[in-house]
């Protein structure tokens, strides 16, 4: 009987246990990230579970959801060196409403602006698929290569043509508006991608291995430090990331305690 009842007893509590497991695993957070002087919220924002090593992105308007448990800490950031730190409460796990944080977006004065008005979203998509960026230092670079090497090749390229060597190819593709959208629909999955992939090559547990802090805050604050951008985290190897890291938290050593 006894043998009995002890078994009863065991099995409740694994009963209780793996319940609870299986409660934080569904338990999650659903908030709004907006603008602390507009109210409005804020789209593409990061949000990061420091305890978790997950990362979300906010929507068009602001809202998220992310797997959470009370106790976890998010880091909620939006650019230009704004983040903002919680630590998740019971309340906030599994609400119906979601729960709202205001962030501070750190402005910047411009001299001159253009303002274009549409006057609906069709008229809008269809400037931005055609929309054609200032090219920078680096790209106009590039394409002086680029147009050197058009140059010299189609000179090659004639004189095979010519000689009977080569074959003339087809023309070459021209995309349709819905096809140039549906490339640059491509192109920001790929940047979504490639956060997750700085994210995991960048993280604060990374962090806290070379450095050895240990205060949640601080360590948020010399990741800002450090302001290394995607494209450099996506193409340094490990090792030389790791050595950067140490070099820049001799310099931060050294600027806090000035």
């Amino acid at each position: 009987m006894n043998l009995l009842r002890n078994s009863i007893i065991i099995i409740g509590i694994f009963l209780e246990l793996f319940s609870l497991e299986v409660g934080a695993q569904n338990s999650e957070v659903f908030g709004r990230l907006v603008d602390s002087l507009t109210h409005m919220g804020i789209a593409s924002a990061d949000i990061f579970n420091y305890n978790r090593n997950v990362l979300v992105h906010s929507d068009s308007l602001g809202y998220f959801k992310i797997g959470s448990s009370p106790g976890d800490t998010l880091v909620l950031s939006a650019g230009n060196n704004s983040f903002l730190k919680i630590v998740v409460a019971g309340n906030y796990i599994n609400s119906k409403s979601p729960s709202i944080f205001s962030l501070s977006i750190q402005s910047h004065t411009l001299s001159e602006a253009r303002i274009y008005g549409w006057n609906n979203y069709p008229e809008f998509r269809e400037d931005f698929i055609d929309l054609e960026l200032a090219e920078t230092d680096v790209e106009k670079l590039n394409n002086s290569f680029s147009d050197r090497i058009k140059i010299e090749g189609r000179a090659a390229y004639d004189s095979a043509l010519l000689s009977g060597k080569i074959w003339a190819p087809g023309p070459f593709p021209i995309y349709t508006r819905d096809e140039k959208e549906r490339l640059k629909l491509k192109a920001r999955v790929v940047t979504d991608s490639q956060k997750k992939k700085v994210y995991e090559k960048f993280n604060p547990g990374l962090i806290r291995k070379i450095t050895g802090l240990t205060d949640e805050e601080e360590i948020i604050k010399f990741m800002v430090y450090c302001h290394f951008s995607d494209e450099y985290l996506l193409d340094i190897m490990d090792i030389d990331l790791y050595t950067e890291i140490e070099k820049k938290y001799r310099e931060y050593s050294k600027a806090s305690k000035q």
